[in-house]
């Protein structure tokens, strides 16, 4: 998902391609965060021809948003994301959305065969743009 100034020419677009994007300034993550994730958006810029012009990404996403709304940058980010509403910013999918995208592996212990189900279950809610529904009670005597 790519988050751009709402008055940014592409935000007109449905759909946006790595290469519209030419030499506009990208916030982005070191590649110390998260090497294997970094290392794979690599090779899919490199596939498309895209040469970012890259901004130290802020750590708070509030002052990251901030920062696109301002137009000092656009940002690429998890879908999830579009449930942030920030004056001034859009969100649009990206043509090489799937193939930027991971997937993940669940594995669970063969004596709680609910956990799965509610896992699988918060997935497809976080992927429908849906908050994970709340199961269960509070635990009492944890930290506070």
């Amino acid at each position: 998902m790519l988050a751009l100034p709402a008055a940014h020419p592409l935000a007109r677009r449905r759909r946006i391609a790595l290469t519209d994007l030419g030499g506009t300034p990208l916030f982005w993550f070191e590649r110390a965060r998260q090497p294997a994730f970094f290392d794979h958006c690599e090779a899919i810029f490199a596939r498309h021809g895209f040469r970012p012009n890259r901004l130290r990404k802020p750590a708070d996403h509030h002052v990251l948003l901030a920062g696109v709304a301002a137009g000092r940058g656009l940002a690429l980010l998890p879908s999830s994301f579009a449930a942030i509403r920030r004056l001034g910013v859009v969100y649009r999918r990206l043509v090489e959305g799937e193939a930027l995208s991971i997937g993940i592996g669940v594995a669970t212990a063969a004596s709680r065969p609910g956990l799965r189900a509610r896992l699988m279950q918060a997935v497809a809610d976080v992927r429908a743009g849906q908050r994970p529904a709340a199961r269960g009670t509070a635990r009492r005597g944890g930290p506070s």
